[in-house]
């Protein structure tokens, strides 16, 4: 039931943060909680070595909307907006979705994940990770 938030949680979050965050996630009374702190605690959950692309201006950058253009393929969405949470689309309608929702997404996709945190002075920190670690690239 919970595959997405299992599979996000186990690959792009910080080894010892991963059971708590993987409690919150898999439980509904705790659900949204989980998802609240994880956007404003990002920074310090993602695993580092599957950041590849960052920054408040993330997708105005040519590479991402190149690796975007390479990678529109189904997404799920989670998310604290009811609206969005637990649907699925093309990475670049999910961005859209994302871009338009005051709320916190994360947008998981085969191999690669995209965050969007919670919005904070001087912008909103959004992320793109990959199942690949930046020492394991060539």
């Amino acid at each position: 039931m919970f595959d997405a938030e299992t599979l996000f949680t186990k690959q792009y979050v910080r080894k010892e943060r991963q059971e708590r965050l993987l409690f919150e996630l898999t439980t509904k009374k705790k659900r949204y909680e989980g998802l609240d702190r994880f956007s404003h605690e990002s920074e310090n959950l993602l695993d580092p070595r599957k950041i590849i692309m960052n920054g408040s201006e993330l997708a105005y950058l040519p590479e991402f909307q190149a690796y975007v253009s390479n990678h529109n393929e189904p997404v799920r969405i989670l998310s604290t907006d009811g609206a969005l949470d637990g649907r699925s689309c093309l990475f670049s309608e999910a961005l859209r979705l994302a871009a338009v929702s005051f709320e916190p997404v994360i947008l998981l996709g085969d191999g690669f994940a995209y965050v969007k945190a919670e919005p904070v002075k001087g912008g909103t920190p959004q992320y793109l990770l990959a199942e690949i670690t930046k020492a394991n690239r060539g």
